[in-house]
């Protein structure tokens, strides 16, 4: 067995994993506007309640491009909590 760089690994497992979310979230995004699915029915295939399934799918996060010193990133403002595998994503209020 070839000895495989963890660090290479981990990346690459990471990249499959966020790929496979947005596709998963663009999967349900054209099931509900294409087809007419409810939450019901989103929640029905991935085995989670209309609620749950609402949660997770209804809210969509403000990305803004943000200039770093290792180049250019991707960030998300989320204005609501929101969960993703039971992680809770990155939230901030907006301001008054």
């Amino acid at each position: 067995m070839t000895d495989i760089d963890p660090e290479e690994s981990i990346r690459i497992e990471a990249e499959k994993l966020d790929a496979a979310r947005a596709g998963l979230g663009d999967a349900v995004r054209h099931a509900r506007a294409e087809h007419g699915w409810s939450w019901a029915d989103v929640g029905r295939v991935l085995g989670v309640s209309k609620q749950a399934a609402q949660e997770r799918f209804g809210r969509v996060p403000e990305v803004i491009m943000v200039e770093t010193p290792q180049g250019v990133e991707m960030q998300a403002n989320v204005y609501n909590v929101a969960q993703d595998e039971g992680e809770v994503v990155r939230s901030r209020r907006p301001t008054p």
